[in-house]
């Protein structure tokens, strides 16, 4: 079940939205009307979608509160202000949309249904990895974990998984080689086959004669289309 957080200053609209997104099948974990109370219910909960109004009880404006975190969470900002001022601002905190009230039933649920359907094939796009700023992210037992990729020795594709080779471990992730190369976003990280990266920061020995490479005491096949962009990789 998905769950959804409610920022409202006026309590009967919050009700409302509240009974909305339940009739969705969604569970409202609260209705919260301050910047104290959206960063405590988001450090004790997982949060799948928030509705927000745009200006908050404490007199503080939401959108400069996201803005200034990676949350990753679709936004849905419902408030009264019609201003293109107000509209401007709120877009940097990249809300998936800016509703006015009053807000019809049907036109809420087309956005909530659309937020989540968009978070759900993101998520399955990135697999069990995930870039927030400048860190990285895998989902190992169920959680995210951060991980360096200055620390990344392999990473050998196998089936729908990947095996991540570090010096003392091996984490196995549901992702493409492609999408890990983009998330890991660093030069020392290269494909050298089909069916490897490799980080040339550990590369032990390169035997272009047989077309292998050494990399923590493994040694790693080296395809045809590959060789050229390694070879200037190595001599940079």
């Amino acid at each position: 079940m998905f769950s959804c957080l409610i920022i409202e200053d006026d309590f009967a609209f919050g009700m409302n939205v509240k009974v909305q997104v339940q009739a969705m099948g969604i569970k409202v974990l609260d209705i919260v009307s301050s910047i104290d109370g959206i960063e405590e219910m988001l450090l004790k909960n997982h949060v799948d979608i928030i509705i927000s109004d745009v200006k908050l009880e404490d007199g503080k404006y939401a959108y400069e509160f996201f803005n200034q975190k990676s949350l990753n969470i679709p936004i849905i900002f419902v408030s009264a202000y019609k201003e293109q001022e107000i509209f401007e601002k709120s877009q940097m905190a990249k809300p998936y949309i800016f509703l006015t009230k009053p807000v019809d039933p049907m036109t809420l649920k087309s956005a909530v249904d659309g937020a989540l359907r968009e978070k759900i094939e993101a998520k399955q796009k990135g697999g069990d990895i995930q870039r927030s700023d400048h860190s990285v992210f895998i989902r190992n037992k169920g959680k995210l974990v951060p991980i360096k990729p200055s620390e990344l020795h392999f990473v050998r594709s196998e089936g729908n998984y990947c095996y991540l080779m570090f010096e003392n471990k091996k984490i196995a992730i549901r992702s493409s080689l492609k999408n890990i190369l983009e998330k890991v976003d660093t030069k020392a990280v290269i494909q050298v086959h089909r069916a490897y990266l490799v980080n040339i920061n550990y590369v032990q020995n390169l035997n272009i004669g047989n077309n292998e490479i050494k990399v923590n005491q493994t040694l790693i096949p080296i395809g045809r289309k590959y060789k050229k962009d390694l070879i200037n990789r190595m001599n940079d």
